[in-house]
C-alpha cells in the first residue's frame, strides 16, 4: 500500500495470522508463542532513490553498520514443553521458556554450521554495488548498532560518512511445522537503509520478507543439521543472495541509476521506439560491439515482419538494451503503463520454483501495480504470442 504521508513511499505489512485449527488444544499456547516469537508483525517500506540522490551520492565516503540479531530455532520436543509449561503456569512462562529454548538451540546450531548473520553478506553485498554503480568510498570496518534509531546509528558510524547504508536482520530462526512435527521451516527478514548524515533522514530503503514461505517438501531437522549443519547454512546463504538483490533493486532501481549515467559527450538521438520493421542491418548504423549487434540481430529476426510490438518508453528501451546482455535464460516483461523488469539466471534459492519468465512477470506486476506480458525471452521477441510462462 502506498504511504498516505509521501505517496512515493510503498508500505508492505507482514502479520502473522494464527489459526487455532493448525494445533492441538494441548499445543495452543506454545503455536501462539512460536508464531509471535518467529514471525511477529512488521512493517516493510519501499523508498526508491531518486536520480538527484543517486548524483549526491556518486564519489562520497559511505558507512555501513549492521545489527546483532540471535538466531532462535524451536525444535518440536521444545515446543511440546512449552505447551505443557503453559497450560500449568500461564501462557506468559510458557512464552519465556519457548524464548530460552529457541535462544539456547538457535546458539547451538550456530556454533555447529558456524552460522553469521546474513545482513551483513546482504550489507557487503550491497555496498559492493554502490562502489561499481556511484563509485562511492566504503569506510570500514562495519559498526554494529543496538538499537535501530537514526541517532543511534550516526553515533556508531564514521564520523567522516556522508551517508549510511544501515542493513539489519529483523529476524532469523527456524521452528517446526504445526502439522507436521518432523519438518522444518527457515524464516527470514531484512530492512536495508539509506540515510543522508547531514540531514538526518532516511533517502532509501528496502526490504525482503520469507518469513510465511512454504515448500512441497520440508527437511527434517535430521536434514538440516547434517555434515555440520551444511543444508542449513546453504540456505541462509540462499536468502541473503536474493535478499541482497531484492532490496537492491528496491533501492536503486535501474531508471534512478541509468539517468545521471548518459553520456554527455555526444549527444544521443531519441531512443528506438520499436525494433526496426526489416531484420537487414543498416549499413550506416553506429556499432557498438559484436556482442551486441549479434544480440539484437538475433532479437529482429525473430520478430514476424506482420507483428504489432508497442512503443517501449525511454526507460523501458534502456532497461531492454542492458536486458540484450544478459546471459540466457532471461525474460523481459513489459506492464500497460509502462513499467518494465527483467530477470535472469537460475535462483540461488533451492525453494524458489518459478521459472525465468515468471520470476519476471511476478517483479513487474509486483513493481507497477498493473498487468504484465512478456516482451522477450532470452533471443526472441514473444509478444503477441499466448505464451506467458504463467504457473
Amino acid at each position: 500500500m502506498k504511504s498516505a504521508i509521501n505517496p512515493g513511499l510503498q508500505s508492505d505489512a507482514s502479520c502473522a495470522v494464527f489459526r487455532p485449527r493448525q494445533c492441538s488444544l494441548g499445543s495452543l499456547a506454545a503455536c501462539v508463542s512460536t508464531v509471535a516469537l518467529l514471525t511477529g508483525c512488521s512493517s516493510f517500506v519501499k523508498q526508491p532513490a531518486t536520480p538527484e540522490l543517486v548524483s549526491q551520492l556518486r564519489g562520497q565516503p559511505l558507512a555501513k553498520t549492521v545489527g546483532d540479531p540471535k538466531f532462535r530455532f524451536l525444535t518440536s520436543q521444545d515446543g511440546v514443553k512449552s505447551a505443557l509449561v503453559s497450560v500449568f503456569t500461564g501462557g506468559i512462562v510458557g512464552g519465556v521458556v519457548m524464548n530460552d529454548s529457541a535462544v539456547t538451540k538457535g546458539k547451538e546450531l550456530s556454533d555447529l554450521g558456524g552460522l553469521t548473520d546474513p545482513g551483513r553478506k546482504v550489507a557487503d553485498a550491497l555496498v559492493a554495488r554502490l562502489k561499481v554503480a556511484v563509485q562511492v568510498l566504503p569506510l570500514e570496518p562495519s559498526g554494529v548498532v543496538e538499537p535501530a534509531e537514526l541517532n543511534h546509528i550516526l553515533q556508531v558510524a564514521p564520523r567522516d560518512s556522508a551517508f549510511v547504508l544501515d542493513v539489519r536482520t529483523l529476524s532469523w530462526g527456524g521452528s517446526y511445522l504445526p502439522t507436521q512435527w518432523d519438518r522444518y521451516r527457515l524464516t527470514y527478514a531484512l530492512k536495508a537503509r539509506l540515510i543522508d548524515r547531514a540531514r538526518q533522514v532516511v533517502v532509501a530503503e528496502g526490504f525482503c520478507n520469507y518469513l510465511n514461505r512454504s515448500e512441497s517438501n520440508p527437511p527434517s531437522y535430521d536434514e538440516l543439521v547434517a555434515n555440520r549443519a551444511a543444508l542449513l547454512k546453504q540456505r541462509l546463504e540462499a536468502y541473503a543472495a536474493e535478499c541482497a538483490q531484492e532490496a537492491w533493486s528496491q533501492m536503486f532501481p535501474e531508471s534512478s541509476l541509468q539517468m545521471p549515467m548518459v553520456s554527455a559527450s555526444k549527444p544521443e538521438p531519441a531512443a528506438v521506439a520499436e525494433p526496426p520493421p526489416s531484420a537487414a542491418p543498416v549499413a550506416a548504423a553506429a556499432q557498438p560491439s559484436r556482442e551486441g549487434v549479434e544480440a539484437v540481430a538475433t532479437v529482429a529476426a525473430a520478430v514476424p515482419q506482420t507483428q504489432s510490438l508497442p512503443t517501449l518508453s525511454l526507460q523501458a528501451e534502456r532497461r531492454y538494451q542492458v536486458f540484450l546482455t544478459k546471459p540466457n535464460p532471461k525474460a523481459f516483461a513489459l506492464a500497460g503503463n509502462g513499467e518494465s523488469w527483467m530477470a535472469w539466471g537460475e535462483s540461488l534459492n533451492p525453494m524458489v520454483t518459478e521459472t525465468v519468465p515468471q520470476r519476471a512477470l511476478r517483479a513487474c506486476e509486483e513493481r507497477s501495480r498493473a498487468r504484465c506480458k512478456l516482451y522477450a525471452v532470452d533471443g526472441k521477441v514473444v509478444w503477441g504470442h499466448e505464451r506467458e510462462g504463467r504457473k
